[in-house]
């Protein structure tokens, strides 16, 4: 098994970040239950082959409103696991830490990992990096909407 951690701080309070990560993390999965979304599930094509389409599913494993969200994709033989933790880091900051493990079954795969390992911090950090930018235009976009309707 691979584990890699990264984190950042984000100037946003933790209740206004987490309820924005929520909206954002729910958009794959049909059935969304915000208050308890450990078991919503989500399968979509991750390549197609000349024998037919291969399937990825996701699902959500872990949840602790303002803490934790956790997710587990299956694809072939490999399971991934997203886990994201939520701290308040004083001044109305977020801490927020990635970590993603996977586990690796047969020859091929356990291979496929070395060369994986060389490069798999700097691809957590991206994902992380992508993720804050959608989360701070989704908070921007939430803020301008609320400053529009005490306007009007």
């Amino acid at each position: 098994m691979s584990k890699f951690t990264v984190s950042t701080v984000i100037a946003y309070p933790l209740e206004e970040v987490f309820d924005n990560f929520i909206q954002l993390a729910k958009e794959p999965f049909n059935k969304f239950n915000e208050e308890n979304p450990i078991g919503a599930k989500s399968k979509r094509v991750a390549r197609k082959t000349k024998s037919g389409d291969i399937y990825m599913e996701t699902s959500v494993t872990d949840y602790i409103k303002n803490e934790v969200y956790e997710t587990r994709t299956m694809f072939l033989s490999s399971k991934y696991t997203g886990r994201y933790e939520f701290k308040d880091a004083g001044d109305d900051c977020t801490e927020i830490i990635l970590t993603e493990s996977q586990d690796l079954y047969g020859i091929m795969n356990k291979i496929g990992f070395v060369f994986q390992s060389l490069t798999a911090k700097k691809k957590i950090k991206k994902k992380l990096d992508n993720t804050i930018n959608a989360l701070e235009d989704k908070i921007i976009k939430e803020r301008n909407k609320s400053e529009n309707k005490k306007v009007k």
